[in-house]
């Protein structure tokens, strides 16, 4: 597959996929003044927020509390727009809590504003076919546009493709993660969320909502699960992260993803800047700058 591809660029962090977590990872990680390429394979960003207009993203604030960082600073440039371009509703769906609607054009041209304030390298077009390892350690990736093959390097990879692909060919095997119906807090969570099992026609056209918000519960997704055993510097963000089926169907959330995506930013650039592998980066130390970047509800 490397026959016949050009180098074409370098690069600190590449991020694969460009809806929430995509997002939300590169802006956090060129905000630290890192050289970040955000791959994208479509021709527009946003995930299902330019797939589905009108979808409403939901878990913004669980228990009442908003999530912070990224996720406030996008939503905040939508609400005080003139005339509004977001507002925050209650769901019609009890077992949910509340959810913001937003003009799709007005949010999606906002998530472009953003990544081009913070300096991302937004490629669209660019399909991430394998990434290049040099034994346990990630070099660069291999992608695919309108010139033919081409590879970046990186300092870090960051999967936030849905799907995990490129993370599945570095030989990144799937492990089961918690469950979520305790309300748990982890001494390495880096996320808040009390967004309902969403069982959506799952194997049959039934579609259950198993809520949390009833008993004033949320959770939070620790950062091991973004992490492989093995694989030094590379990440995963968004509905790629690793969770059994029941956490997933309540973590995959534009929210949640968009306050994944940040940890993954910000441990990207404290592991380039340290020099350790992402393994080994202090998750207390992670959680403290979330904090001071806005991110609300951690320990």
């Amino acid at each position: 597959m490397r026959n016949n591809a050009k180098h074409t660029l370098d690069s600190d962090v590449v991020v694969i996929g460009a809806g929430p977590a995509g997002f939300g990872a590169a802006v956090a990680a060129a905000r630290q003044g890192l050289n970040v390429c955000l791959l994208e394979s479509g021709d527009i960003i946003g995930g299902i927020m330019a797939t589905c207009p009108g979808m409403p993203i939901g878990a913004a604030y669980p228990n009442g509390m908003s999530i912070g960082g990224i996720l406030d600073d996008f939503l905040d440039r939508l609400y005080t727009m003139n005339p509004p371009a977001a507002e925050k509703r209650k769901c019609r769906l009890t077992e949910f809590g509340p959810e913001v609607f937003y003009d799709p054009e007005i949010a999606i041209f906002t998530l472009f504003e953003m990544l081009q304030e913070a300096g991302v390298n937004l490629l669209l077009n660019a399909t991430a076919l394998e990434p290049i390892l040099d034994e346990n350690n990630v070099t660069g990736v291999i992608y695919y546009d309108k010139n033919g093959k081409n590879t970046i390097s990186t300092k870090v990879l960051i999967d936030c493709s849905g799907d995990g692909d490129v993370a599945a060919k570095a030989g990144v095997p799937f492990e089961k993660g918690d469950d979520i119906f305790s309300g748990k807090k982890f001494s390495d969570g880096i996320v808040c969320c009390d967004n309902a099992v969403d069982n959506v026609c799952r194997g049959s056209n039934i579609s259950e909502y198993i809520a949390l918000i009833g008993n004033g519960l949320y959770y939070q997704v620790p950062f091991r699960c973004m992490l492989p055993k093995h694989i030094e510097n590379l990440l995963f963000a968004g509905r790629c992260i690793s969770a059994d089926s029941v956490a997933l169907a309540s973590v995959r959330g534009m929210a949640t993803c968009m306050g994944l995506g940040q940890a993954a930013g910000t441990a990207a650039a404290k592991s380039i800047r340290e020099r350790k592998r992402i393994q080994n980066i202090n998750y207390e130390e992670l959680i403290q700058e979330l904090r001071e970047h806005g991110v609300n509800g951690l320990n």
